[in-house]
């Protein structure tokens, strides 16, 4: 028998598209390198199949709820923290909270003190259409949580999901 894990999707994946964000930038850039958004969440409004979004190193406030984030096999749609990057709620909310995604990978990303939940992922209350091939890669969580039931990670709904390194 085979023991070996499943490889994630998204190995070997190519991106067409970059999407910067620097939570230190001045406000109305345009996702460009030179230009960064200051959200993670205006980053990922924008995302389509095949983009990367680069976050620079910093502390970003919550991101909120995203829907129907959705790449492919062959152009997933990418968060990518590219030092110490840290989602921090301040006890008001939870970290990131995606709806209904397929074909996303999230990199490199602390989340911290967040309520109830640092990271929830869900399928919208469809099982019709699951969320689907998410990968979490070296995300990490602390202080989450103010009692009651409280996850780093709440996952609901979601088929062929990779965790690594996290």
């Amino acid at each position: 028998t085979d023991t070996r894990f499943p490889t994630p999707f998204d190995v070997g994946a190519r991106y067409s598209r970059e999407i910067y964000v620097d939570a230190s930038a001045p406000t109305g850039g345009d996702g460009s390198e030179k230009s960064p958004l200051q959200t993670i969440a205006a980053a990922l409004a924008q995302a389509s199949p095949g983009t990367r979004v680069r976050v620079a190193p910093g502390t970003y406030g919550a991101v909120g709820t995203v829907t129907n984030l959705q790449g492919t096999a062959q152009a997933p749609i990418a968060i990518v923290g590219t030092g110490e990057v840290v989602i921090d709620p301040a006890g008001q909310g939870t970290g990131l909270h995606l709806v209904d995604p397929r074909h996303v990978v999230i990199e490199q990303i602390a989340i911290r003190n967040a309520v109830p939940h640092g990271i929830s992922i869900d399928d919208g209350s469809s099982y019709s259409s699951p969320a689907s091939h998410v990968v979490l890669r070296g995300v990490s969580f602390s202080r989450i949580g103010n009692g009651g039931n409280n996850d780093c990670l709440k996952m609901s709904g979601v088929d062929h999901f990779y965790v690594e390194g996290s």
